[in-house]
């Protein structure tokens, strides 16, 4: 009988589930986003990220021809110093978020800096990799343009 719900629970886990994440959004594709630390890559390439998002385009936008929600961001990360063992790069990110018809945005930059070390210790190998980062934004509403025509009475 045990064996049975172990079969079953192993089948359950295996189908597949879709759902969409609420707390993840277009931002998190961005891996400097998670974690600053990826600033500096292995192979010494600067990496330009870029990804825009249009979202609920039957609503009313800023104006007639834009989506009620857009999302464009950018970041660059450039490795200062690279080399397979150790490195020092910097990331730069730009942020603009627009909802609603009225003027609601939010417009953000993000500077990040990352180092990585390697090397030998009693005849192990480390690898040790950091990164902090520092951002500002501005969030902005128009209270003048802001209307509610999509509501119902």
């Amino acid at each position: 009988m045990r064996n049975r719900y172990i079969y079953i629970t192993v089948f359950l886990m295996g189908l597949p589930v879709f759902a969409q994440d609420a707390t993840f959004s277009i931002t998190d594709f961005n891996p400097v986003n998670i974690n600053p630390a990826y600033a500096i890559s292995g192979d010494g390439q600067i990496k330009l990220f870029t990804s825009t998002r249009q979202q609920w385009l039957n609503l009313p936008g800023a104006s007639s021809a834009s989506s009620a929600y857009q999302m464009n961001q950018a970041s660059l990360c450039a490795p200062l110093v690279s080399n397979r063992n150790n490195g020092f790069g910097i990331a730069l990110q730009l942020n603009n978020q627009s909802s609603g018809e009225g003027s609601l945005e939010l417009n953000g930059f993000r500077l990040g800096a990352a180092a990585r070390f390697s090397g030998k210790y009693n005849r192990h190998n480390f690898s040790f990799a950091s990164g902090i980062g520092f951002g500002i934004s501005q969030f902005s509403l128009d209270w003048q343009e802001l209307n509610f025509s999509s509501q119902f009475s």
